[in-house]
């Protein structure tokens, strides 16, 4: 039952590789915020001050808020015994089809009239993806969903209330120009 440390382990290698600290995710200044909202509401731009923070910190947090998703989504699965069930029955199946040497040898033909036409490795693989797709979908789809609204609430809310300052400074700033159209908010072409 070492189950738990592969757990962590994996999680802190890719922790440390693709996401941002987690205390300079959490990191926000209510003072900041309300004077923000202050001054673009005086300048009646409260819309653009929003827009550009939800920008600034979803380019920066991005990774964070695709984790927040997938954690919510296993909370939710996890939540579900029937969800638990149909998971490790199509978990089963694959495992018992990819380990059977009959599966992977032997060769599939499709027989159209009187045409016989062999179906390789990757044809038997879509052929038994799609209805797998299909059951998943039917299943987790609303669990699906679910998920992707109550983080993505969770993450607009952090996107548009952190200040964008905090995280341009932490940038590096390699992916800029150095002019000042990126203060400005101006949209630049990509090449």
């Amino acid at each position: 039952m070492q189950v738990p440390r592969y757990l962590a382990r994996a999680y802190s290698s890719a922790a440390r590789r693709y996401l941002r600290p987690w205390n300079e995710f959490a990191r926000l200044n209510p003072q900041r915020v309300v004077e923000g909202v202050r001054q673009a509401s005086r300048r009646g731009e409260i819309q653009v001050y929003l827009q550009r923070n939800v920008i600034a910190n979803a380019r920066h947090f991005c990774p964070n808020y695709a984790f927040i998703f997938l954690a919510m989504l296993f909370m939710f699965v996890c939540t579900s015994p029937m969800l638990l069930m149909m998971l490790a029955g199509v978990g089963g199946g694959w495992s018992h089809a990819m380990r059977s040497d009959q599966f992977r040898n032997r060769p599939w033909t499709l027989q159209i009239g009187g045409v016989q036409v062999p179906l390789g490795a990757n044809m038997k693989m879509l052929i038994m993806a799609l209805p797998t797709l299909l059951f998943l979908h039917m299943f987790m789809g609303p669990v699906l969903w679910s998920a992707a609204l109550c983080s993505g609430g969770v993450s607009l809310a952090h996107a548009a209330l952190r200040d964008r300052e905090d995280v341009e400074k932490m940038d590096d700033g390699d992916d800029r120009d150095g002019d000042s159209t990126w203060q400005k908010g101006r949209v630049r072409e990509l090449p």
